[in-house]
């Protein structure tokens, strides 16, 4: 099992994968494994959205030019969301 926690500033495109050689990204990185969050408000909305196709399909496909990949994407996300008062 694999656990990934990626921070705030993470662009969809860290987290989709793609490039010029293309490459999976955390969400297939993280495939059978579990995706934590932390401080969920504070990822741009983008990178959420990013990640709703995914989780629903459990299979992320990334299209460039040159080629297509399907990369599996069969996680758990965990996330936390901590307020002070």
């Amino acid at each position: 099992m694999t656990n990934f926690l990626p921070h705030q500033c993470l662009l969809d495109v860290a987290l989709v994968g793609g490039g010029t050689f293309l490459q999976p990204g955390e969400i297939s990185l993280g495939h059978n494994g579990v995706l934590f969050l932390d401080e969920l408000p504070e990822f741009k909305r983008t990178v959420l959205e990013v990640m709703r196709q995914p989780l629903e399909d459990r299979v992320i496909t990334i299209s460039r030019a040159k080629s297509t990949n399907d990369y599996p994407a069969s996680l758990m996300v965990v996330y936390l969301n901590v307020y002070y008062i």
